[in-house]
């Protein structure tokens, strides 16, 4: 995923794929002001996804909402918002101090991600985000 804004000040984005038709996507606004996404697939297009947020008022705030719910259950069986694609891609407004997951549902006919190959002899190895303030 790429993005024109400061990750280390305003909007983290990391991307994943969850099987062959769905992709995740990860963004983590740090502004107090809210962010208009556009996500595209290079090789693809996308149908529609859930959008899972947790938001705050404010960067030292210790209540949160999730999926608008400021009391979520125990489960966070709250359920997330449906968004349709237009044209083959998504829209999204990032509210301010929020988390936000977009699971993308790309369309049927779309190839799929090339499967890494690994290297031989090399170690396997997890990479896990680190978002500083």
């Amino acid at each position: 995923m790429t993005t024109t804004l400061d990750a280390a000040s305003e909007l983290s984005v990391y991307a994943g794929r969850i099987d062959a038709t769905t992709l995740s996507a990860l963004a983590i606004n740090k502004t107090s002001g809210w962010i208009t996404a556009t996500i595209a697939v290079e090789a693809g297009s996308i149908e529609g996804g859930l959008l899972y947020e947790v938001r705050a008022a404010s960067p030292a705030a210790q209540s949160v909402t999730y999926n608008g719910v400021s009391a979520p259950s125990d489960a966070l069986l709250e359920p997330p918002q449906s968004i349709d694609a237009v044209n083959g891609e998504l829209t999204v407004a990032l509210a301010p101090w929020s988390i936000t997951l977009v699971q993308l549902q790309l369309e049927e006919s779309a190839p799929p991600a090339p499967t890494p190959t690994p290297t031989p002899g090399a170690t396997q190895r997890v990479y896990l985000p680190t978002v500083r303030r």
